[in-house]
């Protein structure tokens, strides 16, 4: 017995293991609405605008703080993030048009683009988040085949 115990102890082992799921990235683009009240009822209001937004999610479970970090269309349309820190496992919602920005009202953060036109094609188009130093953290393809008049979104 000591001897098969001596042998075994000897042989190689040999670890495996699942493949590793991809790691979301600390901060990434969660969802777009891109048609805040459907095409009919888009009336450049700045209520429709601010149902114009992009949702980043801190997939950390510490705080981070985002503060020059941009989201630019496919068109070149890019806001930079002011002063912003975001809530463990927290969003932070870009609307389009005006108002107040706030930190961190339960979980999630707002931040106002101050526009007074859509930036978000109805029809498909690429978002994309960069890193004050223009790294790539993330990006978001959505294309819109459908008919519906509607308010229209897309998980990222």
């Amino acid at each position: 017995m000591g001897g098969l115990l001596a042998a075994a102890l000897a042989a190689p082992t040999v670890l495996t293991s699942a493949p590793a799921a991809e790691a979301l990235p600390p901060v990434s683009i969660s969802q777009i609405v891109y048609d805040s009240y459907g095409a009919k009822r888009d009336d450049y209001s700045n209520a429709s605008l601010n149902a114009e937004y992009v949702v980043l999610r801190n997939n950390t479970s510490v705080r981070r703080t985002i503060t020059g970090y941009t989201v630019r269309d496919a068109m070149g349309f890019t806001y930079r993030l002011p002063t912003t820190v975001v809530p463990a496992k927290g969003t932070v919602r870009i609307m389009t048009g005006r108002g107040t920005n706030t930190a961190g009202v339960r979980s999630t953060t707002l931040r106002y683009w101050g526009k007074t036109s859509y930036v978000w094609n109805n029809t498909g188009d690429t978002i994309t988040l960069k890193s004050p130093k223009g790294a790539v953290l993330d990006t978001c393809t959505y294309k819109d085949r459908s008919t519906k008049d509607d308010i229209k979104s897309a998980a990222c």
